[in-house]
């Protein structure tokens, strides 16, 4: 989309990412993503933190189903996105400000650990006509040997009213955790989840 705040933030995943759909299946992902600031005291020559700052992560389309599989609370990452700054009324009444990273990608910071990076193989076991059948069905077959075909990259880009009803769908969902959850049985079949 023209004219937003295009971000790169350096973090730790704060809380267990939750794995969701749109009501027209679209996966999303969500957590809460956190860094800490810190600066050098010339006084004492050591590094002081400053407060922690916290943003919601959100994540739609293969981001989220592959970050899905391998994200977990407490790792390093680096995420590239779209910053959106809004203004709510909280429980209490009161007037409260969210700030929300929209992922275009996210990876593991290699600066404070190891990753090992893994490409999904394309499906092999469906034709294309039976894979659009499931889909309709609204059942996802995943196994570890059967994941969608990876489309062309070009495919991957979509239009501002394409985005903007899947923006739109997202905040109809709600506030964090109140996206419809896949069960974890459902990624301990495929095999997906560790």
């Amino acid at each position: 989309m023209a004219n937003e705040a295009q971000v790169v933030v350096a973090g730790y995943i704060a809380t267990e990412p939750t794995l969701g759909m749109t009501r027209s299946g679209v996966p999303t992902l969500q957590m809460r993503l956190a860094w800490t600031p810190r600066r050098l005291d010339r006084a004492t020559g050591g590094w002081t933190d400053e407060a922690s700052c916290f943003a919601t992560l959100k994540a739609y389309r293969k981001v989220a189903a592959n970050g899905a599989v391998c994200l977990r609370k407490g790792q390093p990452v680096i995420v590239t996105g779209t910053l959106r700054i809004r203004d709510y009324d909280g429980k209490d009444g009161s007037r409260r400000t969210a700030i929300d990273i929209t992922a275009n990608s996210i990876g593991h910071d290699l600066a404070r650990g190891v990753a090992q990076f893994s490409k999904l193989r394309p499906e092999t076991e469906l034709t294309a006509a039976e894979r659009q059948a499931l889909n309709q069905q609204g059942e996802a077959r995943e196994t570890a040997d059967s994941w969608p075909a990876a489309a062309d990259p070009a495919d991957e880009m979509f239009d501002e009213a394409e985005e903007a009803e899947v923006a739109e769908e997202a905040e109809e969902v709600g506030e964090p955790g109140e996206s419809e959850e896949i069960p974890d049985e459902k990624l301990a079949k495929s095999g997906r989840r560790s």
